[in-house]
């Protein structure tokens, strides 16, 4: 019983750093809560498959991270979407929200969106479907290749996409 107390109060202390990595994953303050709840939920409910004098912090983050993307993909293939300019800059690594200057935004999407056609198709293809949702493993299905290949392929299209369109971030 002192046990589930100690380890309650740390999942307390812990939640203003979940909820900060939360935020960065959803850019939403109500689905940032409910997925600080959601594994705060999870984490009590695997409490015994804890180790004490491990590190609490990273195992409620890959508990978060992975909460988050399981329902990324079911609401991927729900239909559910959010915007996908948000979605990009969002997985770009870009902070901010919407523009409010729409010939700006516009003239910014047509520019990242020449940018990826531009990519080279053995980056351009892994790249897109990572975006779309699919995980590495399907990614690597799809396109006959390992799953390290797929991950560098990914990394090396967002760093060229990053670079290429460091005059528009917001």
């Amino acid at each position: 019983m002192q046990e589930e107390v100690e380890f309650e109060k740390d999942l307390k202390r812990l939640f203003p750093q979940l909820y900060s990595a939360a935020y960065k994953f959803t850019q939403d303050y109500d689905r940032a809560k409910d997925l600080v709840q959601e594994t705060m939920i999870k984490a009590f409910k695997a409490r015994t498959k804890f180790r004490r004098g491990t590190n609490l912090k990273a195992w409620l983050l890959v508990i978060l991270k992975n909460t988050f993307f399981t329902s990324y993909q079911s609401e991927k293939r729900r239909g559910e979407q959010l915007d996908t300019m948000d979605q990009l800059d969002a997985f770009l690594g870009w902070k901010g929200g919407s523009n409010d200057n729409l010939a700006d935004s516009n003239m910014g999407e047509q520019e990242i969106r020449r940018e990826i056609d531009r990519l080279d198709k053995q980056y351009k293809m892994p790249f897109m479907l990572h975006f779309q949702g699919f995980s590495y493993a399907e990614i690597g299905e799809k396109l006959s290749l390992p799953m390290g290949t797929v991950k560098n392929r990914i990394h090396l299209a967002r760093k060229v996409l990053k670079e290429k369109l460091s005059n528009f971030r917001r």
